[in-house]
């Protein structure tokens, strides 16, 4: 299937708080919607949150390194990355999940993971409690799977801040 290539690529104003808007792909014509959480499992590795919209999934591989995916429907996919270490998730590293009226939260020794339950947005905390990296509060994606399919991803972050990815 192709992805939608219908993009507007013209300067957008960051939001306001207190970090700019990094977006993988901008369009007006698409804004990203409120995936209220529905439910969580724990997994060996990490959690599953089905989202009203999708499927996320938070997979530990270190204390400092937790691997975010989303995919609309039910199941992640099962395919193996290029970009990862075989057997590096999940095996050594203690992390423990709580959770609250408002959030899921999936915490090691250095960082926390926070989902919004209302949202599905995410947010990377460091131990101190000071936020890392944060989709945008209005939930921060969105995927349309078919014939041209859509995908979109919104961060808000500090604007001295360095994104990196694991090429997935």
């Amino acid at each position: 299937s192709a992805v939608n290539a219908q993009f507007d690529l013209t300067p957008v104003p960051p939001l306001n708080l207190g970090g700019t808007e990094h977006n993988s792909v901008h369009t007006n014509a698409l804004a990203t919607p409120s995936m209220p959480v529905k439910s969580w499992t724990k997994t060996p590795t990490g959690l599953e949150l089905q989202l009203d919209g999708g499927v996320l999934g938070l997979q530990v591989y270190s204390p400092k390194i937790v691997r975010v995916q989303f995919a609309a429907g039910t199941q992640l996919p099962v395919n193996t990355s290029l970009a990862l270490l075989p057997n590096l998730g999940g095996t050594t590293t203690k992390w423990a999940v709580t959770e609250n009226k408002s959030s899921v939260t999936l915490s090691t020794s250095d960082i926390r993971v926070v989902v919004n339950r209302s949202t599905g947005a995410v947010k990377f905390m460091n131990k101190k409690g000071q936020t890392i990296l944060q989709e945008s509060p209005q939930g921060g994606k969105l995927c349309r799977p078919g014939e041209q399919s859509t995908i979109l991803q919104k961060f808000l972050t500090p604007e001295s801040e360095t994104l990196y990815g694991l090429g997935d």
